[in-house]
């Protein structure tokens, strides 16, 4: 009731006293109308009067209360209109004064739910709570803010809950006890020089559930849970609040659930798992030697008990990770292991090693990726033989120098047939490669030097005869390509210039379908001719630098004329059917 308002403050300062006794608080209530109302919060803070919990009118009276002293009384107010407190101050601004004399507290019923008094800020002399429907809920003293003497708490049914003896504010010595609505045991515990001292005990619907021990004050001892039946669940060591020593628990049908070993520094030694059928679950070793480094051993294992991961780690003096080995085994039988050696004072340049490898039920290598950090960054590079999945379902095998590509690779699919393989020198394709069309169902070999292509290139088809052959320079197209089917016979050749068609080109497209052109600088330009195997023609017409030109005639399959398509620079200007043509006289 500190945080009124500096309007409020300034009425409470121009406020003209008017005599009126403790005993008649509730007398001058009916001067508030006449008063300014001041919407407020939980915290006495002004709010809209959508959002407020009280009320009250300002400015305060002054009141002379017993003693013949002035104070200035507070009347607060539910939103319904009924009044929620009444208390004294001494100032007129309650931030620079304090609570002084009775107070009582209603509900938004009118009901009387707390009474008591302060003197100087501090609750002072007898208090009394009720529940809401009048039954007493708390009784007790305070002595200048502190509690002193008997104490009582009351159940809503009338069932004594606790009795607590206080003197000056501190327990006093004896046992104390908390029991629910009917009257059983929920709490027990002892209290020597106003600390708990010997056990303190919990209970739930009369039955014993956890028996803590403390000594002056602080958890030290063994401590023991029980489940509903009585049977002991779990017990384990304190030591000033924190667990020590040996920790043990039990599943419901006896059998150990958990071990655990704890140093007397608080660090956690071993802890171990168990099933209720007595399998282990999870396994964890610390080994701590003087010096200050340490190695945790840990393992956890499937529902049959069997090995499914296991762990090894190392730290140096000052807790840093230097070494790590991990084996896991998957439920489809395959395992993997990896290893990091983080302090590697036997290799000069390398500060860290990483080495990952899986195996599958047959112990047949399926990944493997090893990594190191030299000194010179923190990044981890890939080194050595890599072996990982790809997007075909099959796999990929490549060698690293330090973070690039280097030596022998090869790219496989899910049937082990090579897809693409080769050397890298320095991260860039370097000598033969083999490279595999799966569309064309054919081969190519490439010559790659400093990861262009460079010389002569040719492919096969399944069955070993060459169907393409020709050149590149510096990763581009040069001289003759050459095309052949199955057989040997050359189907067309086509001429390239710095990567360009460049010259006459005579081709087969998919269809079967011979093509006759001519290409200037990768462009169509001259003559153009699409026939049948047979020799028919099929469409004939002209380009000039990559436009069609002029009038092109379409054929049918029976070579008779179809329909004429004319063009200006590409565009075509006009279309018309030789059907039409004939009909109208003019073909």
């Amino acid at each position: 009731m500190r945080h009124l308002t500096s309007a409020l403050l300034l009425a409470l300062l121009t406020s003209v006293a008017v005599p009126v006794s403790a005993d008649d608080m509730g007398d001058n209530m009916g001067n508030d109308t006449e008063r300014q109302r001041v919407w407020l919060d939980h915290g006495l803070q002004p709010v809209d009067e959508d959002d407020a919990v009280y009320y009250a009118y300002v400015p305060l009276p002054p009141v002379e209360s017993e003693d013949g002293r002035t104070r200035y009384q507070l009347h607060l107010y539910h939103p319904n209109d009924q009044l929620a407190r009444d208390t004294l101050f001494t100032r007129p601004d309650p931030s620079e004064g304090f609570r002084d004399g009775p107070y009582r507290h209603y509900s938004p019923e009118g009901t009387l739910v707390a009474e008591g008094a302060f003197s100087r800020g501090s609750p002072h002399g007898p208090y009394k709570t009720w529940f809401p429907d009048g039954t007493l809920r708390r009784e007790g003293q305070y002595e200048h803010g502190r509690r002193h003497g008997v104490q009582r708490e009351w159940h809503d049914n009338g069932q004594l809950r606790s009795e607590t003896r206080y003197e000056h504010g501190r327990h006093t010595d004896g046992v104390y006890e908390v029991r629910d609505a009917e009257g059983r045991l929920e709490r027990r515990h002892e209290r020597l020089d106003g600390q708990i001292h010997g056990h303190d005990e919990r209970f739930v619907e009369g039955r014993l559930i956890r028996r803590t021990p403390y000594e002056h004050g602080q958890r030290t001892g063994v401590a023991e849970i029980f489940d509903e039946d009585g049977n002991l669940r779990e017990r384990y060591t304190l030591e000033n609040g924190r667990r020590v020593g040996e920790s043990r628990s039990w599943h419901a049908n006896g059998t150990l659930r958990e071990l655990r070993m704890t140093s007397d520094s608080g660090v956690l030694l071993r802890h171990e798992v168990f099933s209720e059928d007595g399998l282990p679950r999870s396994q964890m070793r610390l080994l701590q030697w003087d010096n200050g480094e340490s190695l945790m051993l840990s393992s956890r294992y499937d529902a049959e008990g069997e090995p499914a991961l296991r762990e090894a780690e190392q730290r140096d003096t000052r807790g840093r990770r230097v070494h790590r080995v991990e084996w896991r085994q998957r439920p489809d039988g395959s395992e993997s292991t990896r290893v990091e050696l983080l302090h590697t004072p036997h290799l000069d340049d390398i500060v860290a090693l990483q080495y990952n490898q899986t195996l599958d039920a047959e112990g047949t290598l399926q990944q493997r990726r090893r990594a190191l950090r030299t000194r010179e960054g923190e990044r981890w590079l890939l080194d050595g033989f890599q072996r990982t999945d790809n997007h075909m379902g099959g796999w990929e095998e490549s060698h690293y120098r330090l973070g690039d590509r280097h030596g022998t690779y090869r790219f496989f699919d899910r049937s082990g047939e090579i897809i693409s393989g080769g050397e890298y020198r320095n991260d860039q394709r370097h000598g033969t490669w083999q490279e595999r069309d799966l569309h064309e169902q054919q081969t190519s070999w490439f010559h790659y030097e400093n990861g262009q292509r460079h010389g002569d290139f040719y492919a096969k088809n399944d069955d070993g005869q060459i169907v393409q052959r020709g050149r590149y320079e510096r990763g581009e197209l040069s001289g003759a390509l050459e095309h052949f089917d199955n057989e040997g016979e050359r189907t067309g050749y086509l001429y390239f210039r710095d990567g360009k068609l460049h010259g006459d080109v005579e081709d087969v497209d998919r269809e079967g379908h011979h093509i006759r052109m001519t290409y200037y600088e990768g462009q169509r330009h001259g003559d153009y001719i699409k026939t049948q195997a047979a020799g028919f023609p099929l469409e004939i017409g002209q380009y000039e630098h990559g436009n069609a030109v002029g009038r092109h005639y379409h054929f049918g399959a029976d070579g008779r004329l179809l329909w004429f398509t004319d063009y200006e620079d590409g565009v075509m200007v006009a279309h018309e059917s030789a059907q039409t043509l004939r009909a109208e006289g003019r073909y």
